[in-house]
Formats: C-alpha cells, sequence, structure tokens
C-alpha cells in the first residue's frame, strides 16, 4: 500500500527491510585505484581492496596475480591467475612446515655425527657455502625523511627517500594513515602479513644453519611500510642517475559493496599445496 507517495511497510515487512539494510552495508568497503608507468612499459594500474580485517592487493606484480589476506583467520591466499591456481598460507600450516623442517634438520645431523670427522667438516663446510646463497635476500634499504611536504594526489604528504643497497633510491610520497578512507584496515592487514611472514622465516631458521638465514631474511618492506607512519600515495624509483624510471600514484579511494568472494580465489582454480 502506498501512501503520500512512500511504500507502507507492516511490522514484519519493516523488520525485513531493515534487516535486507543491515546485510547489504555489512559488506561495505574500499578500493584503493592506482596508476602504474615506466620501465618502457604501458601504463597499467593496480588495485587495492579492503572491508574490515580482508585485504586483497591486485596487480602489482607482472605476473599479475593477487595477494589476499583474512586478518581474522590470519591465512594469506596467494592466486596466480596464469596458472589459474592458488595457495593458502596459516598458522597451522607453518607450523606443520616447521616440524618437517625440524625432523629433517634431525635426520641430517644423525647422518652427520656418523661420519668421520673429515668427512663431516667438509659436509658441513659445503653447506655453510651453498645455504648463504640459497637463502639471502636482497639487504633492507635505509630510510631518510627529508622533512619535506606537498599535496601529492590530494593529500598532504611527506616526501621519504629510501636507499636500495643496488645505488638506487625510491622516492615515496607518504600520507598518514588517518587521512585516508579505510586506511585503518590496510595498516592492520599489512601488520598481520608481516606477522604472518616472520613466522614462516622462523620455521625456515631451524637447524644448524638457521643463524644465517635469520641474518639474511627479512619480512623487507612489510617492515619498512610499517616503519613509514603512513601510506604511500606516490611512489617514484630512480636510477643511480636520479632519472625517474617508474611511478605508481594513487588516483582515487572509491567506497564499494565488496562481498565475500571478492576476498576468495575464484572459482575453478586449482588449490597448490605446499611442500616440503
Amino acid at each position: 500500500m502506498i501512501m503520500n507517495g512512500l511504500p507502507r511497510f507492516s511490522g514484519r515487512g519493516l523488520l525485513a527491510a531493515s534487516m535486507l539494510l543491515l546485510v547489504s552495508q555489512a559488506f561495505g568497503g574500499y578500493v584503493y585505484e592506482f596508476s602504474q608507468s615506466g620501465k618502457g612499459e604501458k601504463e597499467g594500474a593496480a588495485k587495492i581492496f579492503v572491508d574490515g580485517s580482508k585485504i586483497k592487493v591486485a596487480g602489482f606484480d607482472e605476473g599479475a596475480g593477487e595477494v589476499i589476506f583474512d586478518g581474522k583467520s590470519q591465512e594469506m591466499t596467494i592466486v596466480n591467475h596464469k596458472e589459474r591456481s592458488f595457495m593458502q598460507l596459516d598458522r597451522k600450516t607453518i607450523e606443520q612446515l616447521s616440524a618437517k623442517i625440524g625432523d629433517a634438520m634431525a635426520q641430517m645431523e644423525a647422518q652427520l655425527a656418523q661420519m668421520p670427522p673429515a668427512q663431516r667438516e667438509m659436509m658441513e663446510r659445503m653447506m655453510k657455502d651453498k645455504m648463504p646463497t640459497q637463502a639471502q635476500a636482497a639487504p633492507e634499504p635505509s630510510i631518510l625523511r627529508t622533512g619535506v611536504s606537498d599535496t601529492v594526489a590530494g593529500y598532504k604528504a611527506e616526501k621519504i627517500e629510501l636507499a636500495m643497497p643496488g645505488g638506487e633510491k625510491h622516492e615515496l610520497w607518504v600520507a598518514p594513515w588517518k587521512e585516508l578512507k579505510g586506511s585503518e584496515g590496510i595498516a592492520d592487514a599489512f601488520n598481520g602479513m608481516s606477522q604472518l611472514f616472520d613466522k614462516m622465516l622462523s620455521a625456515f631458521s631451524q637447524g644448524p644453519m638457521g643463524g644465517m638465514m635469520s641474518e639474511r631474511m627479512s619480512s623487507g618492506w612489510l617492515d619498512q611500510l610499517h616503519a613509514l607512519g603512513g601510506f604511500p600515495v606516490m611512489t617514484r624509483e630512480l636510477n643511480r642517475a636520479g632519472k625517474v624510471v617508474s611511478e605508481t600514484a594513487l588516483q582515487g579511494i572509491e567506497e564499494q559493496d565488496l562481498a565475500a568472494a571478492d576476498f576468495k580465489a575464484p572459482k575453478g582454480y586449482k588449490r597448490q599445496k605446499i611442500e616440503m
């Protein structure tokens, strides 16, 4: 029944309409859209989807894959669109990997113990020479706060320089988290991803070579993002001569209704097992 141009609901109908409204609002989220250019490639785009404790990063890698992280379940999903597959990593999986690595290390140490001293020394020396090459990650860049501020992509941002080990530099214009819509979710999600990654590194740092691995591996850019105290609304990569070779810039933040399926691997994709 229509009264004064507005629909009239019964008590039950009004309740149903209210529940429908609440359900639709429960899937609200934000989409960060970025432009990418440089390195002789065509201009591209990348997006970050965030809804509460869930985040999806898409389009930043050449393989056009996606990384999805659920802060509540502490589960990371890595999607490979080229192979139509995905992998999932969570605390339980890391604990299982850690147990397998521990068993393998124990067996290796038992075998070494049975070798003659000269042969044991030779094997340990070979392992020491080989392990750093396999496990070594690039040293972390140093952070320089320039104290320069400007309006970039519509936000007041601070210019921060990252000096890379190879002599290159990254120029970041960082806006405070509180200035960006939905940024609390991004900050929490990246922090959770960093903790999960650190647990994985800890699992792989067991055994006689653990000291070398832990010294050479870290969660890299995740730790650096946390140290910046904000989110880069523009990132420029400079070569040794100081020339800009690539640029990624925030184009806008759109509020969207995001469904649970937006934070899962697409249907039909094959799950890849993580095995040792």
